[in-house]
């Protein structure tokens, strides 16, 4: 039921999901007709039964640990939270359950952004399309200056769920205490003798890429402690999602991105495509965002900083996938606009540091490291099968199909303002009698063969194609090894993805101090 007043952005919102309701395969279509006809009740009974039991689970956990008061989840009233958001769902194609998380994520976001003073100049409407990629995008609504930011269908329901799976790889060291191993060989030993770990990362990946729907994988409780560590891990992750979107509004990067005409199958439409830069410095206000919604739950800086890594390696693994099957090569789909998750993954950790400080941060990295082993570990298990399925000619859920998904982003060529000594000599002028010794020539080549695969980040992003901005890559980060210790390579790297242009770097927009900043870390 879609409520009775809309705004512009909510009905161009349903008329871009009517629109593509309409040209589903009529398989899909009576699945989603069975799905909103008789599914509202069905979730509903589903959801309170789950809720009843979560509900028993904690109270028994929390007697346990000598915590027997009852709690505002203990009071919790299902029924009359599905009324309430039933009825200010913006379109009919919306879940109510999921748009109640984002409405309730956006309050967090928009508190944590008045703490940093941030200004939110127009808040958009969040909502769920086909999209056919794993990222969001943003949508101007035509003859209005109002904005949709849609979201792939199904992406908050696989971080969740995925969340589920890697916390269960953390072997539990004290129930009571709720405290995991982190070491490799323990980690390796659950996912070796609990095949329950690997079979539902399967499944939860075949019902996404195979069937369209997260949902289509097995459903199932955690005990505790898993299922308090699965919340930290789904909220950090989602937080950083939205607050990214959000930093897009911040940084005015919906007015200053190019509009593109896109299709969606049949489906016309305007999109706001951001370059690189663009999506770093999102990053970045993402990460300021959550740290500080994440506040709320009262836990350290390695539990609210994790989800923003664990994210980049949910889109990695599902790229991976859907790639593999596709083609029988595991490569990065074509076209997207944003930089390569693992590239992000390695600028975040960086602005980590550079927001909480060198020494808080090495253990948060630490942590978000060993989650990063786990995808890894999981996918070189799980690999052959996505082979396999190539193979034998396995086709993806219409969601993924490139003919009816992912909207086609115009191909960059040229150098967008280069000046590319110019970078590289005010690096040189800034960091000059700054470091404290020369990296010996056998540990510069291990960071020399990683240059080709996140040269963007020393470099604007648009640009990445091109082999004289390779070459400069190259030529910038030997400079920087001849006098500069390995550890502080990242923070540079970041410093020059903050400016992605040719100014001055200590007068960069959006970096208050960029020699300050070196002077203190370097």
């Amino acid at each position: 039921m879609a409520p009775t007043q809309q705004g512009p952005a909510a009905r161009y919102l349903e008329q871009l999901q009517e629109q593509l309701y309409l040209q589903l395969e009529p398989a899909e279509r009576l699945v989603e007709d069975h799905w909103r006809t008789h599914g509202e009740q069905m979730r509903a009974e589903i959801a309170k039964k789950i809720l009843d039991q979560m509900k028993a689970h904690r109270r028994q956990f929390l007697s346990e640990i000598g915590e027997g008061k009852a709690d505002a989840f203990d009071e919790f009233d299902y029924e009359k939270f599905q009324a309430e958001w039933q009825a200010r769902v913006p379109t009919k194609y919306e879940d109510p359950n999921l748009y109640a998380l984002l409405c309730k994520m956006a309050e967090q976001i928009d508190k944590a952004a008045r703490e940093w003073e941030m200004t939110i100049p127009r808040r958009p409407l969040l909502g769920t399309l086909r999209l056919g990629q794993v990222n969001a995008c943003a949508i101007p609504v035509p003859d209005s200056d109002e904005c949709i930011i849609a979201f792939n269908k199904g992406m908050f329901g696989f971080m969740n769920l995925m969340a589920k799976i890697v916390v269960q790889a953390f072997p539990v060291k004290d129930r009571h205490a709720i405290s995991f191993s982190t070491a490799r060989e323990d980690v390796d030993r659950q996912l070796e003798t609990n095949p329950v770990v690997r079979e539902r990362f399967v499944d939860l990946i075949n019902a996404y890429i195979l069937y369209g729907d997260p949902h289509r994988s097995e459903q199932y409780l955690l005990e505790e402690p898993y299922a308090t560590f699965t919340n930290f891990l789904r909220d950090s992750g989602e937080l950083f999602v939205l607050g990214h979107e959000y930093g897009h509004v911040i940084n005015g990067d919906l007015e200053k991105g190019d509009k593109v005409k896109s299709l969606l199958g049949h489906v016309s439409y305007e999109r706001v495509v951001q370059n690189w830069s663009q999506e770093f410095g999102a990053d970045l206000k993402g990460l300021q965002l959550m740290l500080t919604a994440m506040r709320e739950h009262k836990v350290d800086l390695s539990l609210s900083y994790w989800g923003g890594d664990f994210f980049f390696s949910c889109v990695d693994v599902l790229c991976r996938a859907l790639s593999l099957v596709r083609t029988g090569r595991e490569e990065l789909p074509p076209g997207d606009s944003h930089p390569p998750p693992r590239t992000r993954r390695t600028a975040l950790r960086a602005a980590c540091a550079m927001l909480a400080g060198e020494e808080r941060a090495e253990p948060a990295v630490q942590l978000a490291n060993e989650v990063v082993y786990i995808f890894d570990r999981l996918w070189e298990m799980c690999r052959p099968f996505y082979a396999r399925l190539h193979r034998e000619g396995a086709a993806l859920a219409g969601l993924w199909n490139p003919e009816r998904g992912a909207p086609p982003i115009p191909q960059r060529s040229g150098i967008h303002e280069p000046a590319v000594e110019e970078i590289i000599e005010a690096l040189g002028r800034l960091t000059t009698g700054l470091r404290e010794e020369a990296l010996p020539p056998e540990q510069q080549a291990p960071l020399l063969a990683r240059v080709d695969e996140d040269a963007a980040l020393v470099l604007h992003g648009l640009a990445v194609e091109e082999k004289e901005v390779r070459d400069a890559c190259r030529q910038l980060v030997k400079m920087l090894l001849t006098d500069a210790v390995e550890q502080h390579l990242p923070w540079v790297r970041y410093a020059v993805t903050t400016s992605g242009r040719t100014a001055p770097l200590h007068e960069v927009e959006g970096v208050s101090n960029i020699h300050g900043m070196l002077a203190k870390v370097l």
